[in-house]
């Protein structure tokens, strides 16, 4: 018995960013996955791509951020630590910066799965933003949240 194939075309009236989070709510729990990957594909993957693989199974962080900073290097966004502390994450992007991808006006709630690449901090390449304004009220308190946040510096590694 042969099992159907799925239809992975994006449904018709969805947004691609509802489209995306849809698809990564079903593919859970995908770190499995890779583990598996990992076992049947042993031979073919160098030693680095499997502590590559193996590091992003043990140190991703998915959850909800706010994007406050464009620096030069890296976004800055706001996210919570094991502790529900407020802390700093500097992430890159891979071919383009966030700067580029975003184009919004800060800050920006988002969704996403932060990963370690060698000694900085990448993105899934998903990253769905909430179509939500801010007002300078919550502005200030996004300033505050990163004057605090800031004292512990901006985490630009996830495996240290």
């Amino acid at each position: 018995m042969t099992t159907p194939k799925r239809n992975w075309k994006r449904p018709t009236g969805h947004s691609p960013p509802l489209y995306i989070s849809a698809r990564r709510r079903r593919k859970a729990p995908g770190w499995a996955r890779r583990s598996e990957y990992v076992d049947e594909h042993r031979g073919r993957l160098s030693a680095e791509e499997i502590n590559l693989l193996q590091s992003w199974e043990k140190h991703h962080i998915k959850q909800m951020f706010f994007l406050v900073d464009y620096k030069p290097e890296y976004a800055v966004v706001i996210g919570s630590n094991e502790e529900d502390e407020d802390r700093l994450y500097g992430v890159k992007g891979m071919t383009n910066s966030i700067a580029d991808a975003m184009r919004r006006e800060l800050p920006v709630q988002l969704e996403t799965v932060l990963l370690p690449f060698k000694d900085k901090i990448i993105y899934d390449s998903f990253m769905s933003s909430m179509p939500i304004g801010f007002g300078d009220g919550a502005k200030r308190a996004f300033r505050e949240m990163y004057n605090a946040a800031l004292a512990h510096g901006i985490i630009t590694s996830l495996t240290e």
